[in-house]
């Protein structure tokens, strides 16, 4: 994301945990490229390959590398065994091969596969990029930019709010809690319930137009009639000059917070990856699913007890044509690539954890 220090810092710490890390040592390759230390970046590149010869991002990876070292024809041969290994870069390695005056990359398996590869190069390209580690944390731009585009038509910007203000006439603000990649998390009293509450606001492109305000508010309604013991309850949602979620207020901490302590105890591992795999499989039996399940949005309460947060951005499943979407949602690096889905008929056992 543009801190290729902070990268190459955490992949350091990825590696000293395990060193044998193919995605850690691709991960410092690419720091160490974006810094300019072109000849320690090779070298990790190779490491990576080194641990997993059949990645076709670590190979796209050392030809970006030895590109920027003028190795042209190492290079070259590096773009065509990326292609090779996964005609999805084929765009992207014939982009690269036409920059260096070279032909193209040869085709993937049939010619009508490339064909569709490249009619959706542009989708292929977003992809690559992220597994490149490229676009690594990018947030999907459709909503951004429907929100440009609804600027003129909007009813203004999003509301400022702060301790002392009040929301909806409810919810009293008593202090900011956190800023993350969807919005701000205040810890506010409900006035009328006399209760503490996680009081969100969500970023503005959430709101680009009424239509979108009345889904996003759909959608979280639906999702507070999720009853479980693991999942943040969602106690209302509400359109106060900006869109709010009030959440019930969990004290403790995120699991991605106890995970840089230190390793979990595998006992510990075993019971938050139980309660986990309950609260999902109670989710999808009612067709909702999280879309941003990561372990900051999980959180340890002061009791022991996992907790999944931001069941916010969910959305009721539906079945046939609609599955498939050409928009995402989420962090790209938590994303796993599926077409379709089905809800868990009952949780998983948990056998072992790392």
């Amino acid at each position: 994301m543009k801190n290729p220090a902070a990268g190459l810092a955490d992949a350091e710490r990825v590696l000293a945990r395990n060193p044998n890390d193919a995605r850690g040592w691709r991960a410092k390759a690419d720091a160490l490229m974006q810094l300019g230390r072109l000849e320690e970046a090779l070298s990790a590149a190779d490491r990576a390959l080194a641990l997993d010869a059949g990645s076709a991002a670590g190979h796209l990876l050392r030809a970006q590398i030895l590109e920027k070292l003028a190795r042209v024809d190492d290079a070259v041969a590096e773009y065509r065994e990326a292609a090779r290994l996964d005609p999805a870069l084929t765009p992207v390695a014939d982009e690269a091969l036409r920059r260096l005056g070279r032909g193209p990359a040869p085709s993937g398996p049939s010619e009508a596969v490339r064909r569709r590869l490249v009619r959706g190069g542009a989708i292929a390209l977003s992809l690559l990029l992220v597994l490149a580690g490229l676009v690594g944390g990018a947030r999907v731009a459709t909503r951004r930019a429907r929100a440009a585009t609804a600027s003129a038509a909007s009813d203004g910007p999003d509301r400022t709010v702060g301790r002392g203000d009040t929301v909806a006439g409810q919810y009293t603000i008593t202090r900011e809690l956190g800023r993350g990649g969807m919005g701000v998390v205040f810890e506010a009293l409900d006035e009328r319930l006399k209760r503490p509450v996680a009081l969100k606001q969500m970023q503005s492109d959430f709101r680009a137009s009424p239509e979108d305000a009345a889904r996003f508010l759909q959608e979280a309604r639906l999702v507070a009639q999720l009853k479980h013991p693991n999942v943040a309850e969602i106690y209302a949602a509400v359109d106060d000059g900006g869109l709010f979620l009030v959440f019930e207020l969990i004290e403790g901490k995120p699991l991605d917070k106890a995970l840089d302590d230190g390793p979990l105890d595998p006992d510990a591992a075993r019971r938050i990856v139980s309660e986990l795999c309950s609260a999902l499989a109670a989710a999808h039996s009612r067709r909702i699913i999280h879309r941003d399940l990561k372990p900051s949005n999980v959180m340890l309460a002061a009791d022991g007890a996992a907790k999944i947060m931001d069941f916010g951005i969910a959305h009721q499943s539906r079945s046939g044509a609609a599955a498939t979407q050409t928009s995402a949602s989420g962090t790209p690096p938590t994303w796993r690539p599926s077409r379709r889905w089905a809800p868990c008929s009952r949780p998983p056992t948990c056998t072992r954890s790392r």
